[in-house]
């Protein structure tokens, strides 16, 4: 089974315990996924570990045909705010994406979150 991490923003913590912080996709942000294999039999838990780190809220998730997991991180160009250059080699990226959203005005307070500022 894996369980996704939904990080409120405010209360996120280091990435640390089970997992290396040095592997984690983005040190600052502290979701991701566990993994827990479970008996199918006993229902006992027979292992668990830490698979994904360093992501903000991942909401979506399943498996594939292929029996592997993905998972997402939903509705992230409403993190970004500021001036997103309209010409350049990441002008076409954000249109695609509607960045910056800016509804949830992050970039208000967290310059990595303001496109201006962090591109």
């Amino acid at each position: 089974m894996v369980r996704n991490h939904e990080v409120i923003f405010e209360t996120a913590q280091p990435a640390g315990g089970a997992a290396n912080a040095g592997s984690a996709y983005d040190p600052r942000s502290g979701g991701g996924t566990s993994h827990l294999d479970i008996d199918p039999h006993s229902r006992t838990l027979i292992a668990d570990w830490l698979s994904l780190h360093g992501t903000n809220f991942n909401c979506a998730g399943g498996m594939t045909p292929w029996g592997t997991w993905l998972t997402a991180e939903e509705n992230f160009n409403g993190y970004f705010g500021g001036s997103a250059p309209e010409t350049g080699p990441l002008a076409e990226s954000y249109k695609r994406y509607g960045i910056p959203g800016g509804w949830y005005a992050w970039a208000r307070s967290v310059d990595r979150f303001d496109v201006a500022k962090e591109p």
